[in-house]
C-alpha cells in the first residue's frame, strides 16, 4: 500500500483524524498493512494490547460479553491500546478475507515522544471523543 492510501486510512482513525498530512505520514512510517484470512484471529479477550486497527478492506467481528459489533471498510478497533497498557477485553477476528492497517503502539509511543505536536493533537482528539462519554456530576476533581 503507498504512503499516501495509508495516511488517507489513517485520517479515518477518531484518535487520528484531522491531524496534519505531515503527522499522518510520520504515523503511516510505523503503520503497517496486515492481511488476515477469514475465521481467523486477530487477538482475544486477555491477550496483551499493543496496536489499533483500521479495517481497509473485509469484515472483523468483534465480540464482547455484551453483545457482538461488526466493522467493515473504514472502522477502527483496538484504539485504546494506544494509549494505556491493559489487555484486550474482547475477541476480534476477521469474518472474511481482510487488510488491516496496524498501527503499533510501540512505534507510535516512540513518534509522540519525539515530536510533542503530534502529541498534543492527539491528546486533544482523544479529549474530544472521550469527553461526551463521562458523566460531569460522577467526576471528582482534587
Amino acid at each position: 500500500m503507498d504512503a499516501s492510501r495509508l495516511a488517507s486510512s489513517l485520517n479515518q482513525a477518531p484518535l487520528l483524524g484531522g491531524l496534519d498530512a505531515r503527522a499522518l505520514s510520520l504515523i503511516a512510517a510505523v503503520s503497517t498493512v496486515r492481511h488476515v484470512e477469514a475465521g481467523r484471529s486477530i487477538y482475544r479477550d486477555g491477550d496483551e494490547a499493543n496496536a489499533m486497527y483500521i479495517v481497509e478492506q473485509g469484515k472483523v467481528s468483534i465480540r464482547r460479553s455484551d453483545g457482538d459489533l461488526e466493522l467493515g471498510s473504514g472502522d477502527t478497533f483496538g484504539g485504546m491500546a494506544l494509549l494505556n497498557d491493559t489487555p484486550r477485553a474482547c475477541d476480534a477476528y476477521a469474518t472474511s478475507d481482510c487488510d488491516l492497517v496496524k498501527v503499533d503502539r510501540a512505534g507510535f509511543r516512540d513518534l509522540l515522544f519525539l515530536h510533542k505536536e503530534i502529541a498534543y493533537e492527539v491528546l486533544w482528539a482523544a479529549v474530544q471523543r472521550l469527553g461526551p462519554l463521562c458523566d460531569p456530576h460522577k467526576l471528582v476533581w482534587y
